[in-house]
């Protein structure tokens, strides 16, 4: 099962007849890299919305173009979709902000997208390339890895990607899917040879998220600097607990340290 540009093409002319108000969606995934001629089929097509209002409204249409719900198996349990939709050749992967309970369709990604199809209703946005790297670390789709040694084959924006995983850090606390992106570039080097010019940044936050986990494992109960260091393998402790200070995670009262 899989569809090619054209057939996408269609489905989205199909669908804006049906919607009652403006509704933008934005696609990321195979669909994308039909677009960019890095494939030729896909076998869903991903995308995300940013309000509850137009989730409703997109998945409404595919409910009347008689669409059915699919139950979330294998791999896709992961997914953690708001809706997984299919009809003979198409599936539609729709997300309501969130991406995998992982990431947030942010500032910076719609910013970056290009308007795709303008219908009466529907707007069609593309993420970037650089954006799409990044949440395809979060799946263990087959192909997924294909699909991200195709992109960076093409080329992306090394600086843009970190930025943007960066901010998405900080708007999660230490979120477990860095370890997910780390463990995506080193298939891409064991894979295919592809080494990531920023792979030791990515190593370097892999070893801050393992920090910040044993740190809260520790905290049960409040504990002194002393107990800390005793109890941890926490290299730069000073340094670990500053820092989840300043994001209120952890607090300091009586010389003791605890979660907040």
């Amino acid at each position: 099962m899989a569809v090619e540009l054209e057939k996408i093409e269609k489905i989205f002319e199909d669908l804006d007849k049906l919607l009652v108000k403006n509704t933008k969606i934005y696609v990321f995934g195979g669909a994308v890299l039909l677009y960019h001629k890095l494939k030729g089929s896909t076998k869903d097509i991903d995308l995300v919305v940013r309000t509850k209002d137009e989730y409703i409204s997109f998945t409404s249409a595919l409910d009347k173009l008689k669409f059915t719900v699919n139950k979330l198996e294998g791999a896709y349990l992961k997914f953690k979709l708001s809706g997984m939709y299919h009809k003979d050749d198409y599936r539609f992967d729709v997300f309501n902000n969130e991406i995998c309970e992982m990431m947030n369709l942010s500032k910076g990604m719609i910013k970056r997208s290009q308007i795709w199809y303008k219908y009466n209703y529907l707007e069609v946005y593309r993420l970037s390339l650089e954006d799409i790297f990044l949440l395809k670390s979060l799946t263990e789709r087959e192909g997924d890895v294909v699909d991200s040694d195709a992109i960076i084959t093409y080329g992306i924006n090394w600086d843009i990607l970190m930025d943007e995983i960066n901010k998405q850090i900080e708007s999660h606390n230490m979120p477990v899917w860095i370890t997910d992106f780390a463990s995506r570039l080193e298939k891409l080097e064991e894979k295919y040879q592809k080494i990531s010019p920023v792979k030791k940044e990515v190593d370097l936050m892999v070893e801050e998220y393992y920090d910040y986990i044993e740190l809260i494992q520790n905290l049960n109960e409040p504990k002194t600097y002393e107990e800390l260091k005793k109890n941890t393998g926490i290299r730069d402790l000073k340094k670990v607990l500053l820092k989840h200070i300043k994001t209120n995670e952890i607090n300091l009262e009586k010389g003791k340290y605890k979660k907040t």
